[in-house]
Formats: structure tokens, C-alpha cells, sequence
């Protein structure tokens, strides 16, 4: 399964670029707006890795470590979807 859009929204190259005059989204073929599903679960964990991290420790984590986690779990999520 290939990492689908969040939030799909079916718009064609040609429609995209009526509306920004851009002609770098021609390239893609189909334009879909929003972020795709593992940059969305990466955001979800990131929230909640942040707040379990910060009540357990009492620090702040760093941004690399917590974005690095965050992916992490992300691309688990995205493994189990597979999953029957």
C-alpha cells in the first residue's frame, strides 16, 4: 500500500493549474491536496509523544528525537493498516 493522501481531494492537473497558474503540478498528473497519511500520524504522535515525554520527565525532548519518533510510530501505523 502506497502512502495515500489524508485528506484526498481529486482535482486534475489542468484544474489545479487554471487556479494558481503554475506549471510545475502538470508534472504529477493528478493533484491532491492536504498532507499525505504518514505525515498525518506523524503529526497525531507527535502531539501525544510531547505530552507523555514532558509528564514522564519532566524536560521538554528534543526535535529531532521527537520527530524521529514520531515517523517512527508513523510508518507502524502504516504497517498495521496492511494488516488483515
Amino acid at each position: 500500500m502506497k502512502n495515500q493522501p489524508a485528506f484526498p481531494n481529486d482535482v486534475t492537473a489542468q484544474e489545479f493549474y487554471l487556479f494558481t497558474e503554475s506549471s510545475s503540478i502538470k508534472e504529477h498528473g493528478q493533484f491532491r491536496a492536504g498532507m499525505d497519511m504518514r505525515d498525518y500520524f506523524a503529526a497525531k504522535a507527535m502531539a501525544a509523544n510531547v505530552v507523555a515525554y514532558s509528564q514522564a520527565t519532566g524536560n521538554s525532548p528534543s526535535d529531532v528525537a521527537i520527530a524521529e519518533w514520531s515517523y517512527h510510530l508513523a510508518d507502524a501505523m502504516l504497517e498495521a493498516r496492511k494488516a488483515p
